[in-house]
């Protein structure tokens, strides 16, 4: 068993801090400089470091010191990924393309094995216009994680956006009966929503949905059973 260090000590109370409150941050932040000042490369360090950049928002202090981190972290895929959600956001909220995303996308790539990790890479196509590669991410994802019904529904957004309308229906549709038992999700029910509107409108105009790609592979599909 691993003796624990002072640093990990450190980051472990900065970890149960109460964020949201003035001196709560302020206690976590003293944490965190200390554990830097006696671990630098930390790995738990740099995903806090992550995480107070998103509550930040776009604070271009942190933004800074978070790009130092995984930065000087290259081979850490988990908090490549955590960056990555970060940036996403952050390029999302710009309307941009994956201008943040990009650079921590290429050091994930030859990283990324975990489901989440994978989605992270997909929208991250999709976002720069790429949507066959962001599909192709999609799928990976779901054959590492069947029940990823997040990825189903971002791959869903992809078949829409390429005119895939029926498929993109049948994904979302997918990704809803993937939902725990108990648990709905509003924004798969609004996408859901738009995909029938569009293809009755489609049914409406006479002009049949666009068939699927020769290129794309197959519809992304669910296992019979998921695992809940």
């Amino acid at each position: 068993m691993r003796t624990l260090t002072d640093a990990d000590v450190r980051v472990t109370w900065a970890r149960l801090r109460n964020w949201k409150t003035p001196q709560g941050d302020a206690a976590a932040r003293d944490d965190m400089a200390e554990a830097a000042r006696q671990a630098p490369h930390h790995p738990e360090l740099a995903l806090l470091t992550a995480y107070r950049a998103h509550l930040a928002g776009n604070d271009p202090r942190r933004k800074r010191r978070s790009t130092r981190r995984w930065r000087s972290n290259p081979g850490d895929a988990r908090l490549l990924n955590a960056m990555g959600w970060i940036a996403l956001k952050h390029d999302l909220a710009r309307g941009a393309t994956a201008r943040e995303l990009s650079p921590i996308a290429a050091r994930l790539e030859p990283l990324a094995k975990t489901a989440a990790e994978l989605d992270l890479l997909g929208r991250g196509r999709a976002l720069s216009g790429d949507l066959e590669g962001g599909l192709a991410y999609e799928k990976r994802a779901l054959a590492v994680d069947p029940s990823c019904y997040k990825c189903l529904g971002a791959a869903a957004n992809m078949l829409n956006a390429s005119g895939r309308i029926s498929e993109a229906l049948r994904t979302a549709s997918l990704a809803m009966n993937l939902l725990p038992d108990g648990v709905r999700s509003s924004e798969l029910e609004t996408q859901a929503d738009l995909y029938r509107r569009r293809l009755n409108e489609s049914a409406g105009a006479g002009t049949p949905p666009k068939a699927p790609a020769e290129t794309a592979g197959p519809p992304v599909k669910a296992p019979a059973s998921p695992a809940r």
